[in-house]
């Protein structure tokens, strides 16, 4: 199902928490160590970090700055018996999905891991349609910018006859922006029609 990363030090935790996602149809990589979870998550490339605040080597505070400086974006949950209000909000400053104060029982964790995994995945779809429209606008104001010079007319009146290939073939103006585009692209120094 999905990529998880389990940094906790506690061996007796580490393997109770380990089963419960395995047995939940999860790919899990463990670590015992802060920098042995950084190091981890840079190969694995985790969908979501289960971190322990009270690791041996570092605190799971750092270990989570150490993740996002290494541009790990996705959820972390974090698991503490240390529920000071500072902690929180270090951790709340981090980007934590979820913090639990242990001890805690895999009914309890495995709705809180489905449910940062089902938050991450919306928000790459959200990231994924930005970027289709972004690409879309670059696609469009660039057949735009070749219509207007080859017709000698004004962007506006260029993005009006793409705008009417669209309709007149019923298709996105996107889509008529690649076309006009794969004309210029074969054939350069011909107007496209």
């Amino acid at each position: 199902m999905a990529r998880i990363l389990l940094v906790e030090d506690d061996a007796l935790v580490r393997h109770g928490i380990s089963r419960m996602l395995v047995a939940a149809g999860h790919e899990l990589r463990v670590a015992s160590r802060g920098a042995a979870g950084v190091d981890e998550a840079a190969l694995f490339d985790p969908q979501l970090v289960v971190l322990d605040v009270g690791l041996p080597d570092f605190d799971g505070i750092e270990c989570a700055r150490r993740l996002r400086a290494a541009r790990y974006a996705g959820p972390i949950v974090f698991l503490t018996a240390d529920g000071s209000p500072d902690t929180v909000r270090a951790a709340i400053g981090l980007g934590a999905h979820s913090y639990m104060v242990k001890p805690i029982t895999g009914t309890q964790l495995l709705p809180v891991v489905l449910t940062a995994l089902a938050a991450a995945d919306a928000a790459h779809e959200r990231e994924r349609r930005m970027q289709t429209a972004l690409d879309d606008s670059r696609r469009i104001s660039a057949a735009v910018g070749v219509l207007a010079e080859r017709h000698g007319t004004s962007t506006t009146a260029a993005f009006e006859l793409l705008r009417g290939r669209a309709r007149g073939r019923s298709q996105k103006v996107s889509a008529a922006a690649e076309e006009v585009l794969s004309r210029v692209e074969q054939a350069p120094g011909e107007t496209p029609g």
